[in-house]
């Protein structure tokens, strides 16, 4: 059943790798971000949400798609919290767009 999400998350490396790559981004944005305060409230969804849909893996079998799909929507949150969305230079095209500022 492999591909299925039927196997054990601990078989499933693919997993393991996303979490291990998601942990070692973590720590490293944790060093010295623009705002300590701004940083641990960015991080409060990551650190409380990420870990419940982990352990709902026990009853719902999650793809390796939909893993992929919530480390790349938790990547975002991390980095924006170390330099603060505000102080995020490549941002600025956004409110380039006509509407957006």
């Amino acid at each position: 059943m492999t591909g299925s999400g039927a196997e054990s998350f601990g078989n499933n490396r693919f997993k393991i790798t996303l979490i291990a790559v998601l942990l070692l981004f973590c720590f490293m944005l944790a060093i010295d971000p623009v705002d300590r305060g701004i940083w641990l409230l960015g991080n409060f969804l990551v650190v409380v949400l990420f870990p419940l849909a982990l352990s709902l893996g026990k009853q719902h079998r999650f793809s390796n798609a939909t893993f992929l799909g919530m480390t790349a929507f938790v990547m975002p949150h991390l980095f924006g919290a170390h330099f603060t969305y505000s102080t995020m230079a490549w941002l600025d095209w956004l409110s380039d767009w006509p509407g957006c500022a």
